[in-house]
């Protein structure tokens, strides 16, 4: 099951029952994730889109992902992640591997300094 955290044009308080709802069972789609979210993602008028990864586990669907990894890149979409207890690295090379959701907004805040930021401003 994957979950959008919050949806397109939605302000980030109304999506805070469905972050606590979130749980983990094992299985991560996150091909099919990356697959639906783009689609959504390129739909947005914006000059600027990314799509950030938060996972705590191997994908399951790795061509999947890679595939639509690579029509991210070639969209110019820039991808970050998150990988909780998990080295998400070797699919989002713009990610960092945190041991506890505590340590989640220190690594947001980081990747916003050393990626988001950077294509942002240019």
């Amino acid at each position: 099951v994957t979950e959008t955290l919050p949806r397109f044009g939605e302000p980030a308080r109304v999506c805070v029952k469905r972050i606590a709802d979130v749980s983990a069972g094992g299985g991560t789609p996150m091909g099919a994730a990356a697959a639906m979210e783009l689609t959504l993602l390129l739909e947005q008028r914006k000059l600027k889109h990314v799509m950030a990864f938060i996972t705590d586990g191997q994908a399951r669907d790795h061509e999947l992902l890679r595939a639509t990894l690579q029509s991210a890149a070639d969209a110019d979409v820039l991808v970050v992640g998150v990988g909780i207890g998990y080295d998400v690295s070797a699919y989002i090379p713009q990610s960092v591997r945190i041991q506890t959701v505590a340590e989640l907004p220190a690594a947001l805040e980081r990747l916003f300094r050393e990626s988001i930021g950077a294509v942002l401003a240019r």
